[in-house]
């Protein structure tokens, strides 16, 4: 017991010896669009939109040289998404920077990141191409040729969990910039009834995104 609380003691201590300090970061990414086609027929793209440019806010903590080269960053985020249905929402990640170089001024990153958002669509109309329903029987139906029109019975819900790997480059002490690679496996969750017909959906799929991300970061 007594090596426990030694080995725990000294772990505090060496972590109080480490630069831990504060950070926020704005970044923009750009990562593809929605591109699922479900049961062969609904463009997933219709129902939550084309959008592919986002933005965000982190705020978190930065432990410099936790181990030699070698920074960890965890943080909390806000973000939103341009032309998808007013996309908003939140998350947590961490990322790790290894710094091989003497200068200290390039190093690489890799990171995780989960989010969940929602979008704006209850009570909004909206027209897709798709003939896809489902009634009370949840049996797949097809409906008259042509666009249909929708009416969202909920908002959509988002969740994605990212992989980042980058670089990142230190200008100064207190401000650096990174580019990242991002691989996103992204899940929707929708809801709609049609008009005339009055038949509901309730549709839920995840697919694989590519994307990059650009940022900047300011150390308190």
């Amino acid at each position: 017991m007594k090596k426990i609380a030694l080995v725990a003691l000294l772990g505090v201590a060496a972590l109080g010896a480490r630069d831990i300090g504060f950070y926020t970061g704005l970044g923009t990414s750009f990562v593809e669009k929605s591109s699922k086609t479900i049961k062969s027929e609904q463009s997933s793209s219709e129902l939550v939109g084309n959008g592919w440019f986002g933005g965000d806010v982190r705020f978190g903590a930065r432990v410099a040289q936790i181990v030699p080269n070698l920074d960890l960053k965890a943080y909390a985020l806000f973000y939103g998404k341009e032309r998808s249905n007013g996309e908003i929402g939140g998350g947590i990640g961490i990322e790790a920077e290894y710094q091989p170089f003497p200068f200290k001024k390039l190093g690489f990153t890799a990171g995780l990141e989960i989010r969940a958002g929602v979008q704006d669509t209850y009570h909004k109309d909206k027209d897709i191409s798709s003939k896809l329903s489902y009634g009370s029987t949840s049996k797949h139906t097809r409906v008259e040729d042509g666009y249909s029109r929708i009416e969202f019975t909920e908002n959509t819900g988002v969740s994605s969990t990212s992989l980042s790997l980058g670089a990142a480059y230190h200008f100064t002490k207190n401000i650096s910039i990174d580019l990242a690679y991002l691989l996103r496996y992204e899940s929707y969750d929708v809801e709609y009834r049609e008009y005339g017909t009055g038949r509901r959906a309730h549709l839920e799929w995840s697919e694989y995104k590519n994307g990059v991300r650009a940022g900047v970061n300011f150390y308190f």
